[in-house]
């Protein structure tokens, strides 16, 4: 019997397919990756027209904005998606953990040294350097790159 229960348990936990309003959901995902497409046009833009000395400063908020944006379009999307209770959230948050920490570990690591990169600053966007023999600009910064 407690098999039963824990797993109508976890078939509540996911919404019925008729309560999802997968409308909703593409509308987030779509306006997310046009806000993305417009910020990583625009930024560029202001800086290279706008003052000098604010240059650096707005093409390092580009990789900041897109993760803030992608963030909200998860926590957005979250509860549409699942019932979520304090109880779901809890199993929702450990088990994303487990999976965050075995399938992406380096992949994290990399995103942790790109905000490190971008906050310690020690090269921006518009700095001239020699990697492997190759000399060029930084161009961009992201979270990984």
């Amino acid at each position: 019997m407690d098999g039963d229960n824990s797993r109508d348990d976890a078939i509540r936990l996911l919404n019925d397919l008729q309560d999802i309003s997968f409308g909703k959901v593409a509308m987030i995902i779509l306006g997310t990756w046009l806000a993305i497409w417009a910020i990583r046009r625009l930024l560029p833009y202001l800086a290279a027209h706008g003052p000098a000395h604010a240059r650096l400063y707005i093409l390092g908020a580009v990789p900041i904005a897109r993760l803030a944006m992608t963030s909200v379009a998860i926590v957005w999307i979250l509860p549409i998606v699942f019932n979520i209770t304090f109880q779901n959230f809890l199993v929702i948050a450990g088990a994303a953990s487990v999976a965050i920490g075995f399938a992406f570990k380096d992949y994290v690591s990399s995103l942790i040294a790109g905000i490190v990169a971008i906050f310690e600053k020690p090269y921006r966007p518009g700095d001239w350097v020699t990697i492997d023999g190759d000399y060029g600009e930084v161009r961009s910064i992201g979270l990984r790159t």
